[in-house]
């Protein structure tokens, strides 16, 4: 199960990165790093070393932190039955 929920996550994210660049024409590496499943720091310190537009990966895992720290509790909620 853990090696199967990993294989998922990064495959989705990988697909997710594929269709944010036919969605919105950024060059891909932007896109796979924006949608990655790792942390602020070294998304962005990866898309400065490749030169990737790193004010949109930013953006990208930002949103995607407060997604989580959002409704992550809610999604624990509904889990616990509570």
């Amino acid at each position: 199960p853990i090696l199967y929920l990993n294989l998922l996550i990064v495959g989705g994210s990988i697909i997710l990165g594929f269709i944010l660049h036919k969605i919105t024409d950024w060059d891909l590496l932007t896109c796979l790093l924006s949608t990655a499943p790792a942390g602020l720091t070294p998304m962005v310190l990866l898309s400065l070393e490749l030169n990737a537009d790193s004010n949109r990966v930013v953006l990208f895992q930002l949103l995607r932190f407060a997604t989580v720290v959002l409704f992550a509790p809610l999604g624990g909620q509904l889990l616990l039955g509570g």
